[in-house]
């Protein structure tokens, strides 16, 4: 359960603290932001993501060859399949409902590469600030999907 709190926290926390705080940066510098900080989270999150997804996985699977197993909504079979099956759908998310979303991102970071962040002649890119708000609130459902998994794991664990 605590993989899975510290991987919703760690999503999160990108959408509420970084993004914000980013998005206060010239254009050609919030995409190299950007860029840096999703390759840090694309580093850390899949690991946390198999670990918890494993975890969950096999609590379901003892919750299952239990003589007391019931497939109610609130049994801990069907909590633990829940977070199980949760946890992970971070990784389809991301790869079809996001990823135009971060091509886009990362087309613009490496356009801006070399761009130096004191370059007035760089303009202000506003793709850049609406790719970047439009990420935000996707990267936050991929907190909520991995939150909401581990409140029913967590249920289970202690129901």
């Amino acid at each position: 359960m605590s993989t899975s709190a510290c991987l919703c926290g760690s999503i999160a926390t990108f959408s509420y603290v970084l993004i914000p705080v980013i998005d206060l940066s010239p254009a050609p510098l919030l995409a190299r932001q950007w860029a840096k900080a999703y390759s840090i989270g694309a580093s850390v999150a899949p690991p946390m993501a198999v670990a918890a997804t494993v975890a969950w996985a096999w609590l379901a699977a003892k919750a299952s060859s239990s003589p007391t197993t019931s497939t109610s909504l609130t049994s801990p079979f069907t909590l633990y399949t829940i977070a199980a099956v949760l946890t992970p759908s971070i990784v389809p998310y991301t790869l079809t409902v996001m990823a135009p979303v971060n091509n886009a991102l990362a087309a613009k970071a490496a356009f801006y590469a070399n761009t130096p962040v004191a370059d007035k002649g760089a303009g202000e890119d506003q793709e850049v600030r609406r790719l970047v708000r439009r990420w935000m609130w996707f990267n936050a459902v991929r907190a909520v999907l991995v939150g909401v998994g581990c409140v029913a794991g967590g249920w289970a664990v202690v129901g």
